[in-house]
């Protein structure tokens, strides 16, 4: 018979007075109506978060599964006014752990609709002793047979009672049973081991102590081995009789003892290595504010012991007042973050004297990836800074300069997709935002239209007033063709004054005329930057899809076709592909044809600019420069024709050839008894790139007999951090050859400190842009001084091209860069003159 309850509220008081956790849920539904003071306690959750759940929260998919195996049956007897008792459950409380419990349950009926009251009783205790007496019983009876631990019952004194299968296998035995009955004197080195064993080891048990300690014994052939060993009695009197028997857990750890005594060999190697560095090596713990290592370096440079280095404040007592507080508080900012980083800053030696140093910082992470230590290495750069301090205004210039280079580094990601300038979308995400607009287009049935922009007279307005305003001029382009357009535009910089604009939903043909007009509208305001008036106009070329084409890259080589048209027709005008203007591209295809018959012709020839050690006036090497001897237009520099061969394949033919005739020549000097050094090779991109390099580049040096220390691959920055992850595996396949790698124009592109310490780099070459103006640009000193520091703490060579006045040079040489390439030794000479070079 189903209850009847009139008064829902008493109903519910009642219900909160009784001891047992009981919680009523709606038959319709399920959800959960209420739930007394011990149901908040049992599922460690309050009425109000129970109250309107579903009644399955209370259980885990588990136990809802199987409540589902029996609720028609259940909900039968229930409505048939029946109770269902002893049933078994377990109640998923807040914490995620499951209680056991038994549940009664009867059905009754509130205000007209029935509801399901369950009384829940926790059997947690009654399931634990239950489980605890069946895992004791299981264990007793699978121990010997299934422990992977080594396990040895004496009795009746040191005798072996029982043994597993284990404990033969470690001390040499073929079967437990053939060790049974043997005294353990017999697996101890000596007698005296045996008694002393027994005297600390043994005897000690019948105070019901365990006892722990790694120990060797001997195996049945007489080996000895490194065990684990931990023992307890088997009485639990006091004092335990020891006769009625001791187990030993025994576990094999001679691997383990091998590895220690490696380390402890490797740690003592390391610590003697950091001991001989010039600087100071330093660990900080981060949990326990410590330091847990500093070399003995800091005595001889700072005088300061390794004792007097404790904790954060220890360190910064010896900072110079000045800078005490914001270098600490930039360091913790910087961990905090999770960057390594580089700081420099003043300390107050023990004899009151002051240093500056260069501090480089890396984080330590657990599995997690959270920073739990600092590893530090601390060099004495006083000499250079006072040097630097001559052309920075303080020291705070200095740090915004190597902060902004940290920034470069941070935004690389960012860089990889947007153009560094501008931040606009670079070519590889306007490719990318082409091939949706693509997709939705051939969905929806609609067009869309791509703009190739060109800034007119760009190129001599840059070189004329310089790249600072040419720079400008670009930031405020890119600002006014943002203002034309619409926000679902997408504007992009390809680079140099090129930009391009995808315009979706366009309806209809005119709405980009339109949009085009006033793009060319807002370019005849003059540009006015530092106080100059400027004016420019720009060329506009335009494709559609799918009208002129329906590869994303057709559609930019009909739009960059079309521009051109443009600046044929007088520029500052706009100008709409036509399949005739394909005749215009006819000049790069010739030009190309050209190429191929010049490497069938035999038309190149290799320039060869020494590199000089910039002390000793020697060469040290030389890199190879191509130029093109044309029949009839005459010597072609490399500008001229790279560029259209680094587009095509060409360029891997182009550098094959390279390789071949430098190395022949490298190697002619060589065996003439002359000395060229290392030759340098420019490795393109798509060489890098292609699957066959590797094997080219060895067939190369096998056809010469070409040693692999005579050649250094020279990669562009802005080209290995194009796809720094596939091409670090693929220098370090080439750097494993023997052959060393630089990474040329450095500062120019876009590398992070993270993938420049994964590359296997022999040397860094500093771009002749931050070359050019030592000595008259304070940033580009300051730059270039950071780079070769940077070389420096990571044991790279440093080599500065472009180098031609003897200021540059003096600058260089003070500063810790010996190599230099340039015209201040040296232009690009041909075979015959680079060998007279040579002899003389």
């Amino acid at each position: 018979m189903i209850v009847k309850v009139n008064n829902k509220e008493e109903y519910f008081k009642y219900l909160n007075s009784i001891p047992v956790a009981i919680v009523i849920a709606s038959a319709k539904t399920g959800l959960i109506l209420h739930a007394n003071p011990k149901a908040e306690a049992l599922w460690m959750r309050s009425a109000d978060d129970l109250v309107g759940k579903p009644q399955t929260t209370l259980h885990s998919d588990y136990w809802n599964a199987k409540g589902r195996e029996t609720f028609s049956t259940d909900i039968a007897a229930l409505e048939s006014g029946q109770s269902i008792t002893h049933v078994k459950n377990a109640a998923l409380r807040s914490d995620g752990k499951e209680v056991p419990i038994e549940i009664t349950a009867i059905m009754v009926e509130i205000d007209g609709e029935r509801a399901l009251v369950g009384t829940f009783i926790s059997i947690e205790a009654r399931e634990k002793a239950y489980v605890e007496l069946h895992e004791r019983e299981r264990e007793l009876n699978s121990i010997f047979e299934n422990s992977q631990i080594g396990i040895m019952y004496l009795k009746g004194g040191r005798y072996l009672y029982k043994a597993n299968q284990r404990l033969a296998d470690i001390l040499g035995y073929d079967s437990p049973e053939e060790m049974e009955g043997i005294s353990m004197e017999q697996l101890h080195l000596s007698h005296e081991r045996f008694v002393w064993f027994g005297e600390h080891h043994y005897k000690p048990l019948s105070n019901n102590e365990s006892s722990h300690i790694n120990y060797e014994l001997r195996k049945k052939n007489g080996e000895r081995v490194w065990i684990s060993l931990s023992g307890k009695a088997v009485d639990s009197s006091k004092p335990a009789d020891l006769d009625k028997g001791v187990i030993w857990i025994i576990d094999d750890i001679s691997d383990y003892k091998a590895l220690e005594e490696k380390l402890v060999s490797q740690n003592k190697r390391l610590e003697n290595l950091l001991e001989n560095i010039n600087g100071i090596s330093w660990e900080f713990d981060l949990r326990e504010n410590r330091f847990v290592y500093v070399s003995q370096n800091a005595k001889h440079i700072l005088g300061y012991e390794r004792e007097e280095w404790t904790d954060l404040d220890s360190w910064k007592m010896m900072l110079h007042p000045e800078d005490r507080e914001e270098t600490a508080a930039y360091c913790m900012n910087e961990t905090q973050k999770g960057k390594d980083h580089l700081m420099e800053y003043r300390m107050v030696k023990k004899d009151g004297s002051v240093i500056w140093v260069l501090d480089i910082v890396s984080l330590g992470r657990d599995k997690e990836g959270n920073p739990i230590s600092l590893f530090g290495f601390i060099i004495d750069i006083t000499q250079q800074k006072n040097d630097r301090l001559k052309i920075e205004s303080d020291h705070e210039h200095l740090k915004s300069t190597l902060k902004e280079l940290e920034v470069k580094s941070a935004l690389l990601d960012f860089q990889a997709h947007h153009d560094a300038l501008t931040g606009l979308p670079n070519r590889t995400l306007y490719y990318d935002r082409i091939e949706q607009a693509i997709q939705k287009a051939k969905r929806n049935n609609s067009k869309f239209v791509l703009f190739f922009i060109d800034l007119d007279h760009f190129k001599e307005v840059n070189d004329s007033l310089g790249h600072d305003i040419g720079d400008q001029i670009l930031l405020e382009s890119s600002k006014r063709l943002s203002s034309e357009l619409r926000a679902e535009d997408t504007l992009a910089r390809l680079g140099g004054d090129e930009f391009t604009v995808l315009l979706e939903n366009i309806e209809k043909i005119s709405d980009a005329t339109h949009i085009a007009q006033k793009i060319i509208e807002t370019f005849r305001k003059p540009f006015i930057i530092e106080g100059r008036t400027i004016y420019l106009s720009c060329s506009i070329g335009i494709s559609i899809y799918p009208d002129d084409g329906t590869l994303s890259s057709d559609l930019l080589k009909y739009a960059d076709n079309a521009m051109y048209k443009a600046k044929d027709e007088g520029r500052d005008n706009f100008q709409f592909y036509t399949k005739e203007m394909t005749e215009l591209a006819f000049e790069r295809v010739v030009l190309e044809s050209n190429i191929r018959q010049a490497l069938i012709n035999d038309e190149f020839t290799l320039y060869y600019q020494p590199q000089f050690n910039g002390s000793t006036k020697e060469i040290i090497g030389m890199e190879a420069l191509i130029r093109w001897e044309h029949p009839s237009l005459g010597l072609i520099p490399p500008s001229k024709f790279i560029p259209l061969a680094e587009e095509s394949s060409l360029i891997i033919e182009i550098d094959n050839w390279v390789m071949k005739t430098a190395m022949k020549q490298i190697k002619e000097w060589y065996d003439k008894g002359l000395s060229p050094g290392v030759l340098s090779l420019n490795l393109a991109i798509k060489q890098l790139e292609s699957a066959v390099f590797l094997d080219t580049l060895k067939k190369r040096m096998d056809e010469s007999s070409f040693l692999p220390e005579w050649l250094k691959l020279e990669v562009l920055e802005r080209d290995v951090m194009r796809n720094p992850q596939d091409n670090v595996e693929k220098l370090n396949l080439i750097h494993k050859l023997g052959v060393e790698l630089a990474l040329d124009d450095f500062g120019t592109g876009q590398s992070s400190l993270t993938y420049l310490k994964r590359f296997p780099l022999d040397e860094l070459k500093i771009d002749r842009s931050f070359i050019k103006d030592i000595n008259q640009d304070a940033e580009d000193d300051a730059i270039v001084m950071a780079i070769i520091a940077l070389a420096k703490s990571m044991k790279l060579n440093i080599i500065a091209e472009g180098v031609e006045t003897e200021e540059q040079l003096s600058f260089l040489l003070d500063n810790g860069c010996q190599n230099i390439q340039g015209y201040y030794f040296s232009k690009p000479l041909n075979a015959i003159a680079m060998e007279k070079l040579l002899k003389e």
